[in-house]
């Protein structure tokens, strides 16, 4: 077996933990005897693709620098390459000038041979074979600059040695990086290597969208299966979910280093699991762990086949890891912070050069271009699969009440639940099939969560979710999942009942403290998942629980356990067609027009937000482009530019309408057998009615009258109501002016909906003003921004409320409300108005208005903020003795119940409510394995 240590610095790395905060550092390069400038001198922040050229002058600028620790390295050919560790907790920028120091060694010239002898060939083989290393990666990986590299061997030692006059120029084109390697120090001998250097990364440029696509699945193929991705999930407590399991010698066979052939024959007598529950303590600094790796660890990586057994019942990689002094000091990535303590031999040595990923790479992060059809074989195919089950907290409902849900994903890799989707599409949809609402939702770790509100008019049917990733649109609509979902009228009884029992899954128990419990008291519920060999092991489930008088058990059509698992069988062969590429968060596709309304290729300005944010994207020659990996909740405005060759804005961006998949799947209505009743078989409760669903009370606001001299530029004389900014912000959430008024203002009304794209619409009313049909026909109110009216949408499609909804509450001084008619404006003041004063101000603002013309301002849906399930806490003696009568339907609903690896074990506290009856408890979960759990519990409450 082979160690090694692999280090890419002199000095031992440094965390690296803030990058998403950046800096800037500014300064000059200069030769240290004369003073004169070194033109186009090489900075880079090392192992990253962060980096610059100094200009003519020397002067450099290098942007994007992370907050933290960092080496910024400076390299000029003939001179020492010099280092500067550089700490960043502030936006900078930083200034510097840097001396280099001529390299004697290399200016005393190296003779260059157009052909090297046998002997060099030799030696360059075996060379490239380490410091490549001998992976699927690494046959793509090329030196292009062999020639100067010199080598030399200490025969004593069997060492061989190597040293390069300039720095090593490599094109790994299996990853997609032009790298540039500054060898410091190269040695190997018969049972070791070290490789010391300064690296760089350069992305390679691609239009290919196969290219992108196979540089994109191999960098997180490469980092799946790193020591990067086990640090980290060692820190993070998930080290078999991701496909790692950990073993180490038995006391007295620490030194033994020949094995039976047979793994399972070994365990538990030479060698046994190696616990890493509490071998993580915090670091010397935040964002720095250390680890305890004692004696030596042997690791197996099961999302992978050997191509060579170690063992010959394990077919999976096998390796070896020793650490002097006993602890892997790493940051809160996973990236080694003591690598000259570090020793691996195995197959995670044989990951060498061609296997590096830049300390600031993402799982994240994807080559952008246009997405379009790409060729992948039929293995990275069904290794790419992805799927989900939505757990649902009733199997049938009534108008007005809630739909609450969770999604649950399943991968072909458990490895690559970090590497593909991070966006779910979920739809309800009615049986004349048509979505009437739609979310998107974040997928955090292989989970999410959400909710459908009903409207208390929707009519009765079979209705459907249906939830689906864009990249399961590769592999057909029997990849989607679509539940039927029953909505009765709300006299109609469930008349089919099937037995109340207990039904477990094995491995999961259930159990409660008491057989019978009294009205509004306490009930604990205790919950235990075991694996197939009854040892505790985590989980994350969903708790539903709910009357069984309310809610009649039934025979449900699906459940976890039958649908969770992938189809063994994909039915694919030879080469297949993706055409929906994956999302790493909120995108869109765009394209760009000039002035003559024809597409055509430029540069875009895109900016974000608050103009934090701003980017560049050059758009393809149809003008198109594909923006991937927004992460924003509620919606978000971004604004768009482009510049002609004279430098003047023009021409125009319109966002293609997202592409929803056909509803005309084949799906059978989820079929009961109802009565009709002279009474509701379910209770409207205080607790289980959206609040957000009816319309809000009229509130009183109580706000200081400002002076004339305040409100510049008021023409309609003394408003009937102030709000502030500052009460505004108070409970506003997100970035929605719109619905940061609700329940500020009194009389105004904010109702909302969904159009047949499944975007947010709103509109505005004003109650005890007028009802007048104003302008262009509609009955919203006149809205002001610094004076300045709001334009009115003739079609109706973007309504005053829409406007509102893309203002930043933040940038709000103070909102002014008129309930009355303002004759000043003429029919646009009929019905009121709503004038908001910006915290830039009149002139300002509108001189800032007509800077912004130029922009195209677009209004983008981005997550939706899940809803807190919300049920009463008897423990209050003033809620107990609450005359509110309580007749919940759901007691009790959590997305996120999670199970500790430790005990198996979690506890549930909840109430009973008013209702003497039978309570059904249904759980639905994953392991930490991937295996699906699921149980149903009966228990009783009398008075």
């Amino acid at each position: 077996m082979v160690k090694y240590l692999l280090s890419f610095a002199l000095i031992t790395l440094f965390c690296q933990s803030g990058w998403s905060q950046t800096s800037q550092l500014n300064g000059q390069v200069v030769d240290k005897n004369s003073g004169e400038p070194l033109p186009f001198t090489n900075i880079f922040i090392n192992n990253t693709t962060i980096g610059t050229a100094a200009d003519a002058n020397g002067n450099f600028a290098l942007k994007n620098i992370p907050y933290g620790d960092n080496d910024v390295v400076f390299s000029y050919i003939g001179y020492q390459s010099y280092h500067h560790h550089l700490t960043i907790d502030q936006p900078g920028p930083f200034q510097m000038t840097i001396s280099l120091t001529p390299d004697a060694q290399e200016l005393s010239g190296v003779e260059i041979k157009g052909v090297k002898d046998k002997e060099w060939e030799k030696q360059l083989d075996k060379f490239e074979k380490i410091f490549l290393g001998k992976t699927k990666t690494s046959t793509s990986c090329k030196i292009t600059n062999s020639w100067v590299l010199d080598f030399s061997e200490d025969k004593a030692s069997k060492l061989l040695l190597a040293r390069a006059s300039q720095p090593l120029e490599i094109d790994n084109l299996s990853l997609g990086f032009k790298i540039t390697f500054y060898l410091k120090d190269f040695r190997a001998g018969p049972q070791d290597y070290s490789i010391l250097g300064y690296i760089r990364f350069e992305e390679i440029p691609t239009q290919d969208p196969n290219q992108a696509l196979k540089w994109t699945l191999n960098r997180k193929e490469v980092y799946i299966k790193s020591d990067r991705k086990l640090f980290k999930s060692i820190v993070e407590g998930n080290t078999k979910d991701n496909g790692f399991l950990l073993y180490t010698d038995k006391p007295g066979y620490e030194n033994v280093r020949t094995r039976s052939a047979v793994f399972y024959s070994e365990l538990d007598k030479t060698i046994s699991k190696y616990p890493t529950d509490n071998i993580v303590t915090a670091g010397p600094r935040p964002g720095e762990y250390a680890i305890n790796m004692e004696g030596r660890i042997e690791i197996h990586y099961l999302n992978e086949f050997a191509q060579k057994k170690t063992y010959k019942d394990i077919p999976y990689p096998v390796s070896w890891l020793e650490v002097n002094g006993g602890k892997v000091m790493v940051d809160q990535n996973g990236i080694v912070l003591n690598s000259v303590d570090v020793y691996f031999s195995g197959a995670m040595s044989t990951q060498r050069v061609s296997d590096m990923l830049p300390l600031n790479y993402s799982v994240d992060n994807a080559i952008a271009i246009e997405p379009t059809e790409v060729l992948v074989d039929e293995l990275n195919y069904k290794r790419l699969q992805e799927k989900v089950y939505i757990t649902t907290d009733k199997p049938y409902y009534y108008p007005g009440e809630n739909i609450w849900f969770k999604g649950s994903m399943n991968y072909s890799l458990p490895g690559m639940r970090d590497s593909l989707s991070t966006i779910l599409y979920v739809e309800l949809i009615n049986p004349q099939r048509k979505i009437i609402q739609s979310h998107l939702l974040k997928i955090d770790s292989g989970f999410t969560k959400g909710d459908f509100v009903l409207s208390d008019t929707l009519t009765q049917g079979g209705y459907f979710i249906r939830a689906y990733t864009n990249w399961m649109r590769n592999y057909g609509e029997g990849q989607y999942f679509v539940k039927s979902i029953p909505v009765l009228q709300g006299s109609d009884r469930v008349a089919d009942t099937v037995e109340a029992e207990n039904k477990l899954s094995s491995g999961l128990l259930l159990s409660v403290n008491k057989n019978v419990y009294a009205t509004r008291e306490k009930i604990e519920l205790s919950l235990m998942v075991k694996d197939k060999e009854g040892n505790p092991i985590a989980a994350n489930l969903a708790v539903a629980i709910t009357d069984a008088n309310q809610v009649i058990p039934v025979k449900e059509e699906r459940n976890i356990v039958t649908d969770f698992p992938m189809p063994k069988k994909l039915g694919r062969q030879g080469l297949v067609e993706l055409k929906y590429p994956v999302e790493y968060g909120i995108s869109f596709l765009g394209q760009f027009t000039n002035e003559k309304k024809e597409p055509e290729k430029t540069t875009l300005t895109i900016v974000q937000g608050k103009f934090d944010d701003m980017a560049s994207i050059e758009t393809t020659h149809d003008g198109k482009f594909w923006l991937n990996g927004f992460q924003f909740s509620d919606t978000l405005t971004f604004a768009f530019q482009a510049r002609n060759s004279k430098g003047k804005p023009y021409g125009k961006v319109v966002i293609q309408n997202r592409e929803i998949p056909p509803l005309d799947f084949i799906k059978k209505d989820f079929l009961l057998n109802v009565k009709h009743t002279d009474y509701p078989q379910r209770v409207d409760s205080y607790y289980e009615i959206p609040k957000d669903a009816r319309l809000l009370q009229n509130v009183t606001i109580k706000g200081q009258k400002l002076s004339d001299a305040t409100r510049n530029g008021v023409v309609y004389g003394e408003p009937d109501y102030v709000l502030s900014g500052e009460k505004l912000l108070s409970a506003t959430v997100g970035s929605n002016l719109a619905v940061g008024l609700q329940g500020k203002i009194p009389g105004l009304q904010i109702q909302w909906g969904y159009d047949d794209l499944a975007l947010p619409h709103y509109k505005i009313k004003i109650r005890g003003g007028s009802s007048s049909i104003g302008a262009f026909g509609t009955t919203e109110p006149l809205v002001l921004v610094d004076g300045i009216p709001l334009p009115i949408d003739p079609s109706g499609a973007n309504t005053m409320g829409d406007q509102l909804a893309i203002l930043d509450p933040s940038t709000v001084e103070r909102i002014e409300v008129i309930t009355r008619a303002s004759p000043m404006f003429g029919v646009r003041g009929t019905n009121g108005v709503i004038a908001i004063y910006t915290k830039m101000g009149g002139y300002k603002a509108k001189e800032n208005n007509q800077s912004l013309k130029s922009f195209n301002f677009i209004k983008m849906q981005g997550y939706a903020l899940p809803r807190t399930f919300e049920h009463p806490d008897y423990s209050d003696p003033k809620v107990f003795t609450s005359v509110q009568a309580d007749f919940r339907s759901t007691l009790y609903w959590n997305p996120e119940v999670k199970v500790n690896n430790k005990t198996g074990k979690v506890n549930i506290e909840f109430y009973a409510t008013d209702q003497n009856s039978p309570y059904r408890i249904v759980v639905e979960g994953v392991t930490e394995e991937g295996e699906p759990v699921r149980g149903e519990y009966f228990f009783n409450v009398n008075k």
